[in-house]
């Protein structure tokens, strides 16, 4: 995901805060006819981001640095449709699996480079799963 932003306050040029440089996203389905049943596998990737960025502080001319960074984080989703009737079908869906957990680390320091304050973060991630009848007429 490229993005650049020319910041006029401080003259840096950067990309967007807390966007990483890759998404990717890639799934498969496959479909047993004698069965009548597709199954499907998805896998969903956040790659990790760290970036630096200059803000200004309370004084005039003044900049503190951010420096944000978080780790991957990897999606993977499974899913079964079965055709039960011309007109019935059922699906069972289990989604983030992987439960991955998402740290953050944001540093900041001052105009000398001197590290004034450290924010970690953890926040669990939870799967869902689900069963969908469908119905048509």
């Amino acid at each position: 995901m490229k993005s650049r932003l020319d910041d006029e306050l401080t003259g840096q040029t950067r990309r967007f805060s807390d966007t990483p440089n890759f998404v990717s996203n890639i799934g498969l389905d496959y479909y047993l006819e004698d069965w009548k049943t597709t199954f499907g596998v998805n896998l969903n990737t956040v790659y990790g981001y760290s970036q630096s960025i200059d803000q200004l502080t309370a004084t005039p001319g003044e900049f503190e640095t951010v420096h944000t960074s978080f780790s991957s984080l990897n999606r993977l989703d499974l899913s079964i449709k079965t055709e039960i009737s011309e007109n019935f079908s059922l699906a069972f869906s289990a989604t983030n699996i992987l439960r991955p957990t998402d740290r953050r680390t944001i540093k900041t320091f001052d105009a000398n480079g001197d590290l004034n304050g450290i924010i970690k973060t953890k926040e669990p991630s939870y799967s869902a799963y689900f069963i969908r009848g469908t119905y048509t007429w």
